[in-house]
């Protein structure tokens, strides 16, 4: 796709349109430029497509995994008496499972 020189000029606008980041001058230019010039609606509309993807990932929560039982016991047994004071496991996976022995 070859974009002429006012495309050109007009893609950072035409992206803060699609984000509804753009002043209303600039989103005026945009609106009235998308009607006229298919590869630029054609930007357009892929750019809030993924605008709205972005929004829901955004949006969407945090998936919390799992934690090993085995794997927290053997984490929280190994820091008792240390300056750790929480322990938190992001993975569940059991550390002698990987060459680790966190036993004291």
């Amino acid at each position: 796709m070859r974009t002429t020189s006012p495309c050109r000029a007009l893609q950072p606008d035409l992206i803060a349109a699609a984000s509804g980041e753009a002043a209303a001058a600039a989103a005026g230019r945009v609106a009235a430029h998308v009607e006229e010039c298919a590869s630029c609606r054609d930007a357009y509309a892929r750019y809030r497509e993924v605008e709205t993807a972005v929004g829901a990932l955004r949006s969407a929560a945090a998936p919390v995994p799992d934690a090993n039982p085995a794997y927290t016991a053997c984490v929280v047994t190994s820091v008792k008496g240390s300056s750790i004071n929480t322990v938190q496991t992001p993975w569940p996976v059991s550390p002698k499972r990987h060459g680790m022995d966190w036993n004291p």
